[in-house]
């Protein structure tokens, strides 16, 4: 290693080095922050130089520092007698040293940045202080304390390296820090996974009642309208005007009915009615007969058609052209290019609403999916249909009743002189196709039917999601061993295939594609259902997979038949699609086959404060107690806070309510078997007394989980001694 010589040189002899290697130069405002750095704390750094003639020294690394004391110069806030500390270098490792300097530069972790100017702000410095002296911008240094908002375990996390800046950013949505390592919780499984949006999930889950400023009803209202009305805005560090969250749905929803309530007014006037609608169901259309335009042919612009025989006629000569260069070839295509714009405004023909047509019908102004205007035209009311009117001794036009703006039909008389009568031109309608699953209020609005009924259920989407999840891995648990419920779904759904006559023909097309829970992971880990399916697994032959085609097909056509249903029911639960029976239009196929299965989820899983209470509302809670336990019970913990009433809850619904909540033996055994609504299966015994399922939950954890339906072996038990210790009690024969 060869001494480093350090050495003070005066500013008024250093210039730039040839063999400085860094030539793509930082931005202004990094200079600047260099520049207000120095000016603040000094050069805390050396540079490096070698020397050359005339007195003179050469930078070779340390550039963007030399160029800063420069400008400092200039700005007479230093003097050109400053004296810089310099490392002295000899000319063979100049080069050397300046690629080092620039390759090893590591700048300072983000987490870094937020302690130290933390440490600044505590010590009575402002935002704008530590800014000027770092000479960055105002707004960095607010992003950076913001981080102030997330939980230090949180931090320690970003600073390991387990999650990105983003995802990081996202928790700043929430001071709350019990909030945010619950979430944490959440997505563990997510942090450093390729696939999913991280940073999304999070934010989604941390304003599961919020909406989106970017969303249909936040781009059409705008973030500026609704905090002049008052409403509140939740950001994080990379939030703008448009990706933040309004946290007043309700506000929101009225500020949008009001704007667009003006809107339609301007459309007053030139149509029967106008109606806004913040959303308009498929259903809602359907009710309305519908009035369509007059296709009007498109009239010949004689300028456009002289332009037009111009255009042809060259395209004529260039194409005729034996030699042709690349001028020619270039007009040839913006010629032909003007051709094709001239043929399609020419035969593009208009669609006009009449005024017959307009005085009749009516437009629900709405908006589409971005948050934009739009008009649905020409929807006709039952009572504005026009009604034709023949009798033997008069002859009538279409006619429509006076109401309607229409001329009223008058009746040709015999007299000398009268004219003969005209005939109208006829109105396209289409008769209306009323759907009674519309959910159209009082009020005109229509909401999303899912919403709809999520909402009367007392769910969030989120919490929907992974009760859903949690419901489809219960009746996945039953169904993988019971044959005749599965082998009559995959029948069902062939025939599906078979004998509609809009599918198209195959030889054979079944696709096994199990549902997507991976946000839901964590409410599926550890549970009864797992347990089931896990030993079913393994209880599987699946040896023959191992061999090469087509000797694995023989091996599987030699497995005992009991192997084989076994393997059957098995893939027909992996596929099993997930719903909640309060889904809007949630599959009764499905639900008839939880009920013949008899499918225990009560049994199965326990509504807890975590998974369930805490993510629900104060109602909803209020509600259930007062239904399964008493008034008295739900009077005395009204007045708690969310958090301790949910943890109550958690006590009183659990497996054993008596020794944890202190409840009588008959609530005990209420709270035991309550659900949320659309989680449990309609017992098989109260719809069909002549069900029979050969599966109960007392028999899943025999050795033998599949049993040859239909003979006198399928009710043979086998030894439930083996592992009864890995299910609860209720899972086993002692239970009974």
């Amino acid at each position: 290693m060869k001494t480093t010589t350090i050495r003070k040189i005066t500013l008024s002899q250093l210039a730039m080095s040839f063999k400085n290697v860094r030539t793509v130069q930082p931005s202004e405002a990094e200079d600047a922050m260099l520049e207000a750095s120095i000016a603040a704390h000094g050069l805390e750094q050396n540079i490096g130089v070698e020397a050359a003639a005339d007195n003179l020294f050469l930078v070779v690394y340390g550039g963007r520092r030399y160029r800063a004391l420069a400008s400092l110069c200039a700005k007479g806030v230093i003097d050109g007698d400053y004296k810089v500390p310099c490392r002295i270098m000899d000319e063979d490792e100049a080069i050397e040293a300046s690629i080092a300097e620039n390759v090893a530069r590591v700048p300072m972790h983000p987490a870094d940045e937020f302690d130290a100017f933390a440490k600044l702000i505590e010590n009575g410095a402002s935002e704008r202080d530590v800014a000027d002296r770092f000479g960055v911008a105002l707004a960095h240094v607010q992003k950076r304390m913001k981080l102030a908002r997330v939980s230090p375990r949180i931090l320690d996390r970003y600073r390991q390296g387990e999650m990105t800046l983003e995802a990081l950013t996202a928790f700043t949505l929430t001071p709350c820090h019990d909030k945010q390592i619950e979430v944490l919780a959440r997505v563990e499984h997510m942090l450093n996974a390729t696939w999913g949006d991280t940073p999304g999930t999070i934010r989604r889950m941390l304003t599961e009642t919020s909406v989106r400023a970017d969303g249909r009803l936040g781009s059409f209202v705008g973030v500026e309208a609704y905090e002049a009305a008052g409403g509140k805005v939740t950001r994080d560090l990379f939030s703008t005007t448009t990706t933040c969250y309004l946290d007043d749905a309700g506000l929101l929803e009225r500020l949008a009915q009001d704007k667009l309530a003006g809107e339609a007014t301007k459309l007053e006037g030139e149509w029967r009615w106008v109606e806004p609608m913040l959303e308009m169901s498929w259903s809602h259309a359907q009710s309305f007969a519908r009035v369509y335009p007059d296709q009007i042919p498109a009239e010949d612009d004689p300028e456009l058609v002289e332009e037009l025989v111009k255009i042809e006629a060259r395209i004529d000569e260039l194409e005729d052209r034996a030699d042709e260069n690349e001028a020619d070839v270039e007009e040839y295509e913006t010629l032909y290019a003007r051709k094709e714009e001239i043929d399609a405004v020419l035969g593009q023909p208009t669609y006009v609403y009449s005024a017959d047509a307009r005085a009749i019908s009516g437009v629900i102004l709405t908006l589409d999916h971005a948050g934009e205007l739009k008009a649905e035209c020409g929807f006709v009311r039952p009572e504005d249909l026009p009604k034709e009117e023949t009798t033997a001794d008069t002859e009538t036009t279409a006619s429509a009743d006076p109401a309607s703006g229409l001329d009223t039909d008058e009746t040709a008389d015999d007299g000398e002189g009268a004219e003969p009568p005209v005939a109208a031109t006829p109105l396209r309608i289409v008769p209306a196709r009323p759907v009674t699953s519309a959910h159209v209020g009082s009020d005109g609005k229509v909401d999303a039917p899912q919403t709809v009924a999520l909402r009367q259920a007392g769910l969030s989407a989120a919490l929907a999601d992974d009760l859903r999840a949690i419901r489809h891995q219960t009746m996945q648990a039953h169904l993988q061993v019971d044959f005749d419920v599965s082998f009559d779904l995959v029948v069902y759904t062939m025939c599906l295939d078979a004998f509609r006559s809009f599918y198209a023909p195959k030889p054979l097309d079944m696709k096994l594609t199990a549902p997507m829970t991976h946000a839901s992971k964590e409410h599926l880990e550890g549970t009864v259902a797992e347990r089931m399916i896990a030993k079913c697994k393994a209880s599987l032959n699946l040896g023959w997979m191992e061999l090469p085609r087509p000797d694995d097909f023989k091996a599987l056509s030699a497995l005992h038949f009991e192997e084989k249903q076994a393997l059957f029911c098995f893939a027909t639960a992996f596929s099993l699609n997930q719903q909640l029976s309060v889904d809007h239009h949630a599959n009764p196929v499905i639900e008839e086959a939880g009920r013949r299965l008899d499918v225990d989820v009560a049994s199965c899983w326990r509504p807890t404060s975590a998974n369930f209470f805490k993510r629900t509302t104060k109602d909803v809670m209020m509600a259930a107690a007062r239904e399964t336990i008493s008034d008295a019970w739900a009077e005395e913990h009204k007045g708690q806070k969310k958090g301790q009433l949910a943890d109550a809850m958690e006590a009183a619904f659990s497996e054993d309510g008596r020794s944890r909540a202190g409840l009588r033996k008959e609530s005990a055994e209420r709270t035991a078997r309550w659900l949320p609504e659309g989680m449990s299966f309609e017992s098989a015994t109260a719809t069909d007394t002549n069900a029979d399922p050969t599966t109960s939950i007392e028999d899943i954890d025999q050795t033998e989980p599949v049993a040859d339906v239909g003979t006198d072996e399928a009710d043979d038990a086998a030894d439930p001694s083996d592992d009864d210790e890995e299910l609860p009690a209720f899972l086993t024969d002692q239970a009974a």
